[in-house]
């Protein structure tokens, strides 16, 4: 009997992990109507996400304990077979494994495009970034404003006589050969499958290729990475330019670096500035002053010229092109299309605007909104707890291994690069939570790397416990790490990913109501007249998300069904008298939320009620 107690013990405990594990969901089904989350809140999460967070940290991680304790035994009992397993894992060439994970990379958004989110945009802006990239594949920059042109007035859209976006234009630029092909949603899953290979370079150098390997593990099992490649965001694209910067930095740091590895870091910062500067920015900082401190200080003068001069050769060409673009769509090659947007804003009278006059627009000077220093920090806190939770969401925190980095060699340039973004970041609003703290989104980079060398200090401090202690003892040190990211990674798979991933469904189904809604009224060649808000979040309640406008429309207006403003019934026709060979039709939501579609031509005046959006300028 004596010989069997360990196993009893193990099994006891990992049924005490299942216990905490159900007692979570249960709670969950009585009290919160299921988990339902609403994802529409930019700063601190809403009610309902706030009790998960807390109950997935207290069951969740008493359930990660339990299993951690559990697993850590059986290991113990089988390290044989414990270490036959890491030596198959290690035996995979390094180019397979980077061509496994790349290929999930892409698979994974793909799957929860079409599969969670009903190839729905998550908010307003990707229509927007769509829009730009259909212009650039096309050899524009801009369109003429079409007739009547406040029927096209839409968030985030410069309609002045032109119409362009306020988003900076390269992710844009690296989505048009998708917009090109007509395969725009796969392009933001393509360039997470070209960051893997950045992401295993950069951990091969600074902690070994076993745990590089880990690290790219932990980069397609996070949601908040494969949910924003999944959408038509710009996050993807700019942490791929800063982690491939990242790894030409390191390159241009050793002896015998090359002169292309200067260009590479130079390019690939400001490929990243020219889709986010801020993110660019954030995170360069400290890479631009480790670069400099290394390229001044290494070989000869003539050395240290020709390091310049291929830094400077690819950055000045980009920073040209970025000034041009300025100068091309605003009229000013130092003013950017963000700061244009609120200007029109206001020379528009604010109709059909995001924004009211009582918005202080003299505070956006800058994309943030700048708020008092106190309001700095509580946003910060308030980044930093959504972040704990989305990265992974291990119910024990998603930053539980990162201050145990700080003994590993290379760990410095992260933890600057990390704290830099950060404080940049801390004026500016956290950004809607449908995926992330979205406007914190690129800090994850350094965090991944923290987080593996946090990972990997731990597992060399347990393998030296192994050593000093008896061998009799129940439990291995040496594995303990490794297991509890396993158990962790497992546990937020069957909870809080899982969770999020039905409220992003929820959140989809609510935004495609409208196109679907045409699609089976049978609406084709068609003129669609709408209303604010476009979408009701009154299905699959309380559930709520980021989208209240309609999809922006092709440059040329050649959709099947063209979505406009609705202003009145008489001035929707006289629209109409330049779509000859449409059919023109109102789309709004009744008082019991239903959507009604009526015909245009049917239609008398006040049948349906003048858009509250339109007002005299002021």
């Amino acid at each position: 009997m004596e010989k069997h107690t360990p196993w009893l013990k193990t099994v006891l405990l990992a049924l005490a992990g299942a216990l905490f594990l159900v007692m979570f969901h249960a709670f969950g089904a009585q009290y919160l109507e299921g988990f339902t989350w609403e994802l529409g809140y930019p700063i601190i999460p809403e009610p309902r996400y706030a009790y998960t967070l807390l109950l997935w940290t207290c069951f969740g991680g008493a359930s990660a304990v339990m299993f951690t304790w559990a697993a850590g035994r059986a290991a113990h009992t089988r390290a044989d077979e414990v270490n036959a397993l890491l030596s198959r894992w290690g035996a995979v060439s390094d180019r397979t494994w980077v061509a496994a994970f790349a290929l999930l990379s892409f698979l994974v958004p793909v799957a929860l495009r079409y599969g969670v989110l009903y190839d729905a945009p998550l908010t307003d802006d990707e229509s927007c970034y769509v829009f730009s990239a259909r212009l650039l594949a096309s050899g524009r920059l801009s369109v003429p404003s079409p007739p009547l042109k406040l029927f096209f007035d839409h968030a985030f859209i410069i309609n002045d006589g032109r119409m362009y976006s306020q988003y900076f234009l390269g992710w844009p630029a690296l989505m048009a050969p998708g917009a090109w092909l007509g395969l725009e949603t796969l392009m933001n899953p393509l360039y997470a499958a070209l960051t893997a290979p950045g992401i295993f370079l950069v951990l091969r150098r600074v902690a070994g290729s076993g745990w590089a390997r880990l690290g790219l593990l932990l980069f397609v099992v996070s949601p908040t990475w494969m949910v924003g490649a999944a959408t038509q965001m710009s996050h993807t694209t700019a942490m791929m330019a800063m982690v491939w910067a990242t790894w030409a930095l390191l390159r241009s740091r050793d002896d015998d670096a090359p002169l292309w590895s200067h260009a590479a870091f130079a390019a690939a910062f400001s490929l990243g500035f020219f889709i986010r500067p801020t993110v660019a920015v954030g995170l360069g900082i400290p890479m631009l002053a480790w670069w400099a401190w290394g390229a001044l200080r290494a070989g000869d003068g003539a050395a240290r010229l020709k390091a310049v001069a291929a830094f400077l050769v690819p950055s000045s060409i980009l920073a040209g092109v970025f000034l041009w673009v300025n100068y091309a769509q605003n009229g000013d090659p130092l003013l950017v299309s963000y700061q244009r947007m609120f200007d029109y804003t206001v020379e528009n009278g604010f109709r059909f605007s995001p924004w009211t006059e009582g918005t202080k627009l003299k505070n956006f000077s800058s994309p943030a909104q700048l708020s008092t220093l106190i309001k700095w920090f509580a946003d910060g806190g308030a980044a930093l707890i959504r972040m704990n939770f989305a990265l992974w969401g291990w119910p024990l925190g998603s930053l539980l291994f990162i201050p145990f980095a700080s003994s590993q060699r290379g760990a410095g340039i992260f933890w600057a690069a990390g704290l830099c973004f950060f404080t940049l970041h801390m004026p500016v609003v956290v950004g809607v939570d449908s995926f992330a703290p979205v406007h914190y989104f690129e800090m994850s980079w350094p965090l991944l790397v923290l987080t593996v060398l946090g990972i990997k200090a731990l597992a060399e401090a347990g393998e030296a416990a192994d050593r000093s202690l008896e061998a009799t003892r129940a439990l291995s040190f040496k594995h303990t790490a490794l297991v509890l990211v396993g158990v962790l990674t497992a546990l937020s798979l069957t909870g809080y990913t899982q969770l999020r991933f039905n409220a992003l469904s929820r959140v989809a189904e609510n935004i495609m109501m409208p196109q679907r809604a045409a699609e089976q009224r049978g609406l084709t060649n068609a003129v669609v007249f709408t209303l604010r808000p476009f979408i009701m979040y009154c299905h699959s309640a309380p559930t709520q998300s980021t989208v209240f406008w309609w999809p922006v429309n092709r440059p040329d207006l050649d959709d099947d069904v063209v979505w406009v403003n609705h202003i009145d019934v008489p001035t929707d026709k006289k629209l109409m008298e330049h779509f000859p060979g449409r059919t023109g039709h109102v789309m709004y939501w009744t008082k019991d939320c239903k959507l009604a579609i009526k015909d245009l031509a049917q239609l008398k005046p006040g049948d349906v009620p003048r858009n509250t959006m339109v007002k005299p300028k002021s």
